[in-house]
């Protein structure tokens, strides 16, 4: 199962074969989320899909500058979620469950804090500033993600093996398309 905020733009999940989704032309990147519950990763994505936040196009025009702009130009349409590209979402989710605060569902300072993302300078201060492989890059930095796998097939062997009960790391995926 994964959970997506681009295919209407309001979170939702789906099945891993969905084709219109995942396409054979899609490439597929998944990367092990460190220090984080899955189970409370999971149930604050089954909250985030019943808030039902925007993913208005206007959060574009903050990555496509740098991610410099202090103000995000729109709201998300729901009052319990801060302006959030899926990027910015994911972000908020892992440092929710990272936390267990609700702020971080609002406030982007707090999520930059918790996740220990950079804040020289030139870092994005606002969630909808980052790129996805900007982002990536920052939780890699930070610990909070693993090294990246190719393809679905290397995050499933991730899973717990019933028999072993070797531990199951649940994997960030990112959908990179040609």
């Amino acid at each position: 199962v994964c959970f997506d905020f681009q295919m209407d733009k309001r979170p939702r999940f789906q099945k891993a074969g969905n084709a219109s989704y995942w396409t054979d032309q899609a490439l597929i990147y998944t990367y092990p989320i460190l220090k984080v519950d899955f189970t409370t990763l999971h149930a604050m994505c089954v909250e985030m899909a019943r808030y039902r936040p925007y993913n208005s196009t206007c959060f574009r025009l903050n990555p496509m500058l740098g991610g410099c702009l202090p103000c995000t130009f729109a709201g998300s349409g729901a009052p319990e979620v801060g302006p959030s590209t899926c990027v910015a979402l994911t972000l908020r989710l892992i440092a929710q469950a990272k936390t267990g605060s609700d702020a971080m569902l609002l406030d982007d300072s707090a999520v930059i804090v918790a996740l220990g993302l950079p804040q020289e300078a030139c870092a994005p201060t606002r969630l909808i500033g980052y790129t996805p492989g900007g982002a990536v890059r920052a939780l890699s930095d930070a610990g909070i993600v693993g090294n990246r796998l190719l393809g679905m097939g290397a995050a499933k062997a991730l899973c717990a093996d019933p028999k072993t009960g070797a531990v199951w790391t649940p994997p960030l995926q990112l959908l990179l398309r040609r």
